[in-house]
């Protein structure tokens, strides 16, 4: 039998001969499609080969009640959400709750009600087919996003390996598309720019906007600035992303550029976490400029630092969720513990980050962090 677009197929399970002529009759009226079964063993066999839209399922039958059939249907992920409707004699009540602990969704006491019967027929119905559409919808939206995902994964740089100079990261979204993004480029053969943010909020919007951001720096195309100065890039990301502009979304950033020659590092942030710089004997230091976020005032006028470095120093550049982690006991992380879990679990590999990572996942104690985790090491070899 081929199914009609418009057309609803009910299958209808009872013993009685009776029964199933009275119910048949009353749905093929009301236009339905209708297939009928004698037995429980007869109805599995027929959903191995058709997929009805509603099951009436009598309860009390011989060999298979209908509870067992029941159960066997709600097993298999074939045919498991077609609803099912118990039909029932009156006094069998204290089976339909059993039925409903089973998976059933209904019940429709016998003789038949023809309105009655039919209106629960349809609710239930339409209500599959409903959900069934916001299975599909979910199902193509998870498609589109793990797409998405995969693209913004596409935009991260391989990470960097020279002589004297290596570059490390861990990423990880909280959610399928988050806000943050990180990169490197080289400006020329003697500067490299280094670079991290953090958009507000997650999802689709920020995703769009943190890829047309990373587009903006690795692009260089930021009409008259020059991205050897940092704090030039900064005002030149704030003029065209004021929030105002763009749906209300700001963001926070650390950018850095590195003389290689020089081995020096200018360097600005907005309203970034500050980066951490770990020399070979271990001695810390935090490398921020006191600057507004991106987009949240015009003509702000950002600062800039430097700082040398030398053979054997390792630079992490990360977002916020790399250490604001919550734990119902101890409490939230901070920078200094960060600080000190980079300085103890330094290795040259850069085995620290992916270990920072899982340390904070069982500390926040879900399989998923609550913000995305980013964070980027940059490593002046010996």
């Amino acid at each position: 039998m081929k199914k009609d677009k418009q057309t609803k197929i009910i299958l209808i399970v009872d013993d009685s001969p009776n029964n199933l002529e009275i119910a048949g009759s009353i749905l093929e009226s009301a236009g339905y499609d209708i297939i009928l079964a004698s037995s429980g063993y007869q109805s599995l066999q027929i959903l191995e080969q058709i997929q009805p839209d509603l099951i009436l399922l009598d309860i009390m039958m011989p060999e298979m009640d209908g509870i067992e059939v029941c159960k066997r249907i709600k097993k298999n992920d074939k045919y498991k959400d077609i609803p099912l409707i118990f039909l029932t004699a009156l006094s069998e009540s204290e089976h339909v709750i059993k039925g409903f602990n089973e998976g059933g969704v209904d019940y429709v006491n016998k003789p038949f009600l023809r309105e009655e019967f039919l209106a629960r027929v349809k609710n239930h119905i339409d209500l599959y087919h409903s959900r069934k559409r916001i299975t599909d919808y979910m199902k193509k939206m998870d498609s589109e996003l793990k797409r998405a995902s995969e693209y913004i994964s596409s935009l991260l740089p391989k990470p960097l390996r020279q002589t004297n100079l290596s570059i490390d990261y861990f990423f990880k979204p909280s959610i399928a598309l988050g806000g943050d993004l990180l990169g490197y480029h080289f400006i020329d053969k003697d500067n490299l720019a280094i670079y991290l943010f953090d958009v507000s909020g997650h999802g689709i919007g920020a995703a769009l906007h943190s890829v047309s951001i990373i587009n903006s720096i690795r692009f260089q195309n930021l009409s008259g600035t020059d991205f050897k100065i940092p704090k030039d890039v900064l005002c030149s990301l704030n003029k065209i992303y004021q929030m105002i502009e763009h749906n209300d979304h700001f963001f926070t950033l650390w950018y850095g550029c590195l003389n290689l020659k020089k081995n020096e590092m200018v360097y600005s942030s907005a309203g970034h976490p500050p980066a951490i710089l770990i020399s070979k004997d271990n001695v810390s230091n935090f490398l921020s400029a006191d600057n507004f976020v991106i987009g949240g005032t015009l003509n702000y006028d950002y600062s800039e630092k430097s700082v040398k470095l030398n053979t054997g120093d390792s630079l992490y550049i990360f977002s916020d969720g790399a250490f604001e982690v919550n734990n119902e006991i101890l409490g939230y992380m901070d920078l200094e513990d960060l600080r000190h879990f980079l300085i103890s679990n330094r290795d040259e590999n850069a085995s620290e980050l992916s270990l920072l990572y899982n340390y904070q996942i069982a500390y926040f104690g879900d399989k998923f962090l609550p913000d995305d985790f980013s964070i980027l090491k940059v490593s002046l070899n010996d």
